[in-house]
Parts: structure tokens; sequence; C-alpha cells
């Protein structure tokens, strides 16, 4: 976590966590603990999840995703509660702050159109995209850092965006933090080995790693049947892939161009949208959170409550921001409007795993754009 105070005293924290999702318990305490002990308000956090899948589940709403263990909750909200604690109590440094750049393409689209008739359990599909590499797909291959040092030159933490689910680690039940752990590692041995690095996540919906799965030739034969399987890559291919990932965000850190003083207003925005809006048959109560934050000149933070698909970055209207998804409660996927038309996964799939028990509703692209009009002036 990483908590920046301007001049006038207001802080900004962004906090990044390896889970899958945050979800509400979590994100609440955080957000009602700072208002309540330092007057933050919830418009200037960030609380963002890696989107692991092999962490244990933080998300007593998404069952079907992963039993969460109250223990367990209860643990890491006292743990997470206590460090920022000792992060809000501890003495500020002057920040420099350089941005680099780099592009990889070590994910690609997963949305592969399949025309053909396909069993999805007692359901016959039709005309409807699968889960499978697409590499004429949208992505978004950009990676983004920031480093923030002292004015001497030492440094003090690495934020670095990338958008890619961390779904390829061989070993399923072992807890990782997949790629993500790859990268830190990486950067640590580079920069320091106690340094503070934060992820965060893109709009990854409809990204996963460009990798080799295996699969075995019973499954071939059920490809007619039930569409193209995903297999399972092997340790060295996996660890290649992340070593060659993390390579890349360390020269994008390397290769940035001079720090320069981190100056100028911290400034946010936030907006709510009634998840009825988007889903039929959804809770009243549920909505999807939008926030904006800007430090300065050096990061806009454009964030939403949802595995939105990497299409809705071509509607995130400001230029120089960088788009994050999986912020706080996690609804489910947001794909574009274009794309709920297609079908798929992450438009019907997704339901009810994710507690929702309708389907989107059209106009998708309309209610992100009205949203983003709200963020339009942080202040």
């Amino acid at each position: 976590m990483l908590a920046l105070r301007a001049a006038c005293g207001r802080v900004s924290m962004i906090i990044s966590i390896d889970a899958l999702f945050v979800g509400s318990p979590l994100s609440t305490a955080i957000e009602e603990f700072l208002e309540s002990r330092f007057s933050i308000s919830p418009a200037d956090v960030a609380v963002i999840a890696s989107h692991t899948h092999f962490a244990p589940s933080l998300d007593p709403a998404k069952p079907l995703l992963g039993r969460c263990n109250p223990s367990y909750l209860q643990e890491v909200i006292e743990r997470t509660l206590g460090l920022i604690e000792h992060v809000m109590e501890a003495p500020a440094d002057p920040v420099m702050v350089s941005r680099g750049e780099i592009s990889c393409d070590a994910g690609v689209n997963r949305r592969r159109p399949w025309p053909w008739p396909r069993l999805a359990g007692r359901t016959v599909i039709v005309n409807q995209p699968v889960i499978h590499p697409n590499p004429d797909g949208p992505s978004a291959p950009e990676i983004s850092v920031w480093m923030l040092t002292r004015p001497d030159g030492g440094h003090l933490a690495v934020i670095w965006r990338y958008t890619c689910h961390p779904v390829a680690f061989p070993s399923i039940f072992q807890v990782s933090s997949e790629y993500v752990g790859r990268v830190r590692l990486k950067l640590r041995e580079e920069f320091g080995a106690n340094l503070p690095i934060l992820f965060l996540q893109g709009f990854a919906g409809d990204q996963f790693p460009r990798i080799r799965r295996h699969v075995s030739a019973k499954y071939w034969l059920r490809t007619p049947l039930v569409g193209p399987l995903q297999g399972a890559s092997r340790l060295d291919e996996w660890s290649s892939w992340a070593n060659r990932l993390a390579k890349a965000v360390c020269d994008a850190a390397l290769n940035r161009p001079s720090a320069r003083r981190l100056t100028g207003p911290l400034s946010s925005a936030a907006h709510q949208v009634p998840l009825s809006t988007l889903a039929h048959g959804a809770p009243a109560d549920r909505t999807v959170e939008f926030r904006r934050l800007k430090i300065g000149e050096a990061l806009d933070l454009v964030m939403v409550s949802a595995e939105a698909l990497v299409g809705l970055e071509d509607l995130v209207p400001f230029e120089g921001c960088v788009p994050v998804g999986y912020l706080s409660d996690v609804f489910g996927y947001w794909p574009t409007e274009r794309q709920r038309l297609e079908g798929g996964y992450e438009v019907t799939g997704f339901l009810a795993p994710f507690g929702l028990s309708g389907p989107l509703k059209p106009g998708l692209d309309q209610v992100f754009a009205g949203a983003m009009r709200h963020l339009n002036h942080p202040t």
C-alpha cells in the first residue's frame, strides 16, 4: 500500500491485494477505518485486487468462485488495518516520480469466435465465442511503470500496471500471486529487497496469458462436441513466460525518463451506478463503483468495480489516464455492447457464479460513458 500526502494535508491511498476479488467486507472495513481514523474520504482510496486465481477467497458473496473462510477474512482485515496504521504514522518523504512504458505481447484476447454448435452442460449453444486464444481480438499490450524515489535517488515504491488474467500457473492447488509475484521478485532484485510494489490490473475481462497449453488426445476428440478446451502449461513454460513479462516490466522501469518532483493537487471523483441498470433481477441495494484518482500530473487512474473487458478502454475519454478494473466489490463482467450481442462466458456464462439471476441489459456502452462524464472534473 502507498499513502501520498499533499502540502495541504489531503491524503490519497492505493492498496493492491493479491486476491481474486477484494470483496465488500474488506473494502468497506478499509474505507470506514480510513474515514473514521484519518478523515480520508473513500473517493481518495483505491483498493484493487490483482485478480490472481490462486489465492484464498476474500469475497463471501461469491461462494461458487471459492468459499471464503470467515477466520481468514477477519485476519486479513485486521492485518490490513494494522498496516494502514503503520503506514499513516510513518515519517513522510518528499517524492520524485518517473513513468516508463513498454509494449509486451504476453497477453492475448480470449474470446474466440466459434460458429459451430456446441454443448454447455445440457444446453446447445450456437455461434457464440469460446474461451480460447484469439490473436485477432483486441488486446492491451502496454505496460506502465511509475517509480517513486527520494530526491537523493533512493527508491521508495513501484507502481505498475498490465492487463492480463493471472490464470496460467500450473499448480492449481498451490497458493500463488501468479505472474504478479514473479514480477515483484524481479523488481525487488533490481531495486531493493523490501521495496513496496503495487500492481494495478487493467480491463482484463477478456485477456489471458499468451502461453502454450497442453491437452490430451481425448480432449481434442471432444472439440467438435463442446468446442476447444483449455489445457495446462508446464511449470517450465509458465516460468519462461512469467520471466519474460518480468523482464519487460524491469526494462520499462530502467529506461524511464528522469524523475521529477511530484507536485500538484490530489483530486478525486466518485460515481455509483445501480447494478439494476446493468442486469435484470439485480438486488436493489447493489451498486457499481467508479472512481477517478489524480495524483498531481503523475498519475491519473480511472477505476471500476467490475471485470471490465478491454474494449471499454476506448470509452475512457481522459487523455493520459490509466483504466483499472477489480476495484473493491466486483459485481461481474462488463462487456461492450457489441460483445453483449455476441454472447459468450463474459456475457451470460458468468451470471450464476457471480450470484446474478438475470441477463445483462442493452445499453452497456451508454451507461459506461455516462459514468465517465461524472468523473470529468475531479476535485
